[in-house]
């Protein structure tokens, strides 16, 4: 594979391009999300994939675009759909990973969106995420002797599919 020293460059300024218009105080903040853009614009430019550059596009567009919202205003945006446990936490991997820019929550962090929103806390939510591990939604590993889960994928596409049928 041939390394074009100039197209890194040039994804290196977007990137910084990117970073600059949030116009963020924090240092680290601004480090993790210029490493974030940074990474898939130049995977984007190794895989040569158009849906995986379409997706960047979009995230690019998100991440400069993307509105403050709570948690039950994202449920809100669901309407009145009955959803099982394993789409509830899907939802709530969802919210974490998109508006929180949380990467990875262990169940008691599903717990408290549960608690906000209103939802009836299961009595078995780590077997309701082994539901949305088996659809392929979330992965979940264990460290030190605790359970930190993450969105897939797979996941996102659900749940934006979910709003994307409440905006027409």
């Amino acid at each position: 594979m041939e390394i074009n020293i100039e197209e890194i460059k040039e994804k290196i300024k977007k990137a910084t391009d990117i970073v600059n218009s949030l116009n963020v105080e924090n240092s680290t903040t601004r480090e993790h999300v210029f490493q974030a853009v940074l990474t898939s614009l130049l995977v984007s430019a190794i895989i040569e994939k158009p849906y995986l550059s379409q997706r960047i596009e979009t995230k690019e567009r998100m991440i400069t675009t993307l509105p403050e919202i709570t948690f039950p205003e994202l449920v809100k945006k669901l309407g009145k759909r009955k959803l099982s446990n394993a789409e509830k936490i899907t939802i709530a991997a969802y919210y974490l990973h998109v508006y929180l820019n949380e990467r990875e929550f262990t169940i008691d962090k599903i717990k408290e969106l549960f608690k906000e929103v209103g939802w009836k806390i299961p009595g078995n939510l780590s077997r309701d995420a082994d539901v949305s591990v088996k659809k392929a939604y979330i992965h979940c590993k264990r460290k030190k002797n605790r359970k930190f889960c993450w969105i897939t994928n797979t996941g996102i596409k659900y749940v934006e599919g979910l709003l994307g049928e409440n905006e027409e």
